[in-house]
């Protein structure tokens, strides 16, 4: 089964190598992703009858905002972030300026921006996907990242973890965005830019349920990708309804859902009564993984110095699961023993059950499962190794 799974070991790398050059997958597929948005925009600038000096006067302008943006975000918060809806919203601005600026139709310019943008952040998200930034969920048939993941800035508690590859997910959806808008649409001014918002940010929305971000990110139960889909499809559905955009029903109805969802998950992150959607969160996941990865290193020293006799660490997440992992040696095989109980709370049957089936995901050991409940709330997973469980099916099957 692992060999299964690590089919995309030589092909998610987080560096590329073409003989003598190397550099960084992320890199590599943005600076790719900039010459195919360049491409792309010229060309639909020449489907528009748009002269070639004011296609490159936005690809300037894109560029010199985006630059701004990123400096101003790494003085405000320290550290370098790269987040799309950023500077696709601050290219929209770039090209309205312009178009007022310079008396062109508004729409037009939009329509092939958007067009650009697409095309850059197709193939961005196989960047994503080579480092392992934005990368999903667990999943029982995802990628696997590893050591050279961990050393160029991939977190160290996901590493052997198989996750979701949603950015080939994003990647591939965009793309097909972006091939439908140029094969069927006419040249009506401001269609592609309703398009666009109407197909990905209802898909960015679903998407960002599978992905893993930071606490911070999250606003009432919704990641800031998510709320910016909705801004974006308000935006758009209010242009649309005002005769600025050009108006299609489904577009409407597609907000209409989208608002319905948000409400519902707001609603949920607010219940007093039900926190299972916090204890699924991605943000809590996270936590989980660091937890098991952290109680699984103190057990592992420990047993090297006395194989007896051992101190247990016991992780704590920020909603009060405590985890700890001890190695139990056997001569029939080891077997690995995860603690799982919550400080403050009773652990209900139903959340030890998802809880341990995430710590099997973040895991992977082989064996037999067997979760049993004790006292006083804790609940105790045993993963019997494999040699363990075959030495007890022998003796059952001796007369």
């Amino acid at each position: 089964m692992q060999s299964g799974q690590q089919w995309h070991r030589h092909l998610i790398t987080p560096e590329i190598s073409l003989g003598r050059f190397s550099c960084s997958a992320y890199r590599f597929f943005g600076f790719v992703g900039f010459v195919v948005g360049t491409i792309v925009l010229l060309y639909a600038a020449r489907q528009r009858n748009v002269p070639y000096g004011i296609a490159l006067l936005i690809i300037l302008g894109t560029l010199v905002t985006s630059l701004l943006h990123t400096m101003a975000t790494k003085i405000v918060i320290g550290e370098e972030r790269l987040v799309f809806y950023h500077h696709f919203i601050s290219a929209l601005l770039t090209s309205v300026v312009l178009a007022k600026l310079l008396n062109l139709p508004v729409l037009y310019l939009l329509d092939i921006t958007i067009l650009a943008l697409g095309a850059f952040l197709a193939c961005a998200r196989l960047g994503c996907l080579m480092v392992g930034c934005c990368h999903g969920r667990g999943f029982r048939f995802g990628i696997q990242y590893a050591d050279r993941h961990v050393a160029a800035g991939f977190p160290p508690q996901f590493k052997g973890v198989p996750l979701f590859p949603i950015q080939a997910v994003e990647s591939l959806w965009v793309t097909t965005i972006i091939i439908v808008a140029h094969l069927n649409f006419s040249l009506e001014p401001g269609i592609i830019a309703g398009w666009f918002i109407a197909t990905y940010c209802p898909a960015r929305f679903l998407f960002e349920f599978t992905r893993w971000r930071p606490r911070h990110s999250y606003f009432h139960g919704l990641s800031e990708a998510q709320w910016t889909s909705i801004f974006l499809l308000l935006i758009a559905g209010t242009l649309e309804y005002r005769g600025l955009l050009p108006y299609r029903w489904w577009h409407l109805a597609v907000l209409g859902l989208l608002l319905t969802l948000a409400g519902l998950v707001v609603l949920r992150s607010y219940s007093q009564r039900d926190d299972r959607f916090d204890l699924a969160s991605a943000n809590h996941l996270s936590e989980i993984a660091e937890a098991i990865s952290l109680s699984e290193l103190a057990a592992s020293r420990a047993s090297k110095a006395d194989r007896d006799v051992a101190d247990i660490f016991v992780g704590c997440t920020s909603l009060g699961v405590r985890i700890s992992a001890t190695k139990i040696p056997e001569l029939a095989g080891d077997t690995y023993h995860y603690a799982i109980s919550r400080r403050r709370k009773v652990l209900t049957e139903e959340a030890a059950s998802r809880l341990a089936k995430h710590i099997l995901e973040f895991t992977r050991l082989p064996g037999s499962v067997e979760l049993i409940k004790g006292s006083r709330g804790v609940f105790h997973l045993l993963i019997h190794s494999r040699l363990h469980v075959e030495a007890n099916a022998s003796s059952s099957d001796t007369p």
